[in-house]
């Protein structure tokens, strides 16, 4: 993708904090799924200092890199972190309830796992299709109305 704001921008690639989010969300996602073999106890107390040792690396990377991937000051701004947790608890909730549609479905309407799959076919079809239209700004959507 092009640089939309400086087309003589440094093109540098910040290969340290690429691995070290890839180690830490690897990380996050086999300690969830262990958790399915394991009890959620046995896993407390290693996971909780990986938790805390993971996004301080990360953090500290960060702030030395020359163009960081993820600009900590980002995260000075109150609007900024507000607006990525509403998106988590959103995403969190849509997740939550489809999950939860498909589970209804099956046990209690009778559906097959392939059935209550497709089913939500619908679903995913609508939040393809308007996605983009939905992330444009308001003068853009307007221009593609015309």
């Amino acid at each position: 993708m092009p640089e939309t704001r400086d087309p003589a921008a440094s093109r540098h690639l910040d290969v340290l904090g690429s691995l070290l989010g890839v180690v830490g969300l690897g990380g996050l996602t086999a300690g969830i799924i262990a958790a399915g073999d394991h009890s959620f106890a046995s896993l407390a107390v290693p996971a909780g200092h990986g938790r805390r040792a993971r996004p301080c690396g990360v953090r500290s990377a960060e702030k030395r890199q020359r163009q960081p991937m993820l600009p900590m000051s980002l995260f000075a701004s109150r609007q900024f972190s507000a607006a990525n947790a509403v998106t988590l608890l959103l995403y969190a909730a849509i997740g939550a309830s489809l999950l939860l549609l498909v589970i209804e479905l099956q046990t209690v309407s009778g559906f097959s796992p392939l059935a209550a799959g497709a089913a939500l076919l619908p679903i995913t079809a609508v939040m393809l299709l308007l996605a983009e239209r939905s992330g444009r700004s308001p003068s853009a959507s307007a221009r593609g109305c015309r």
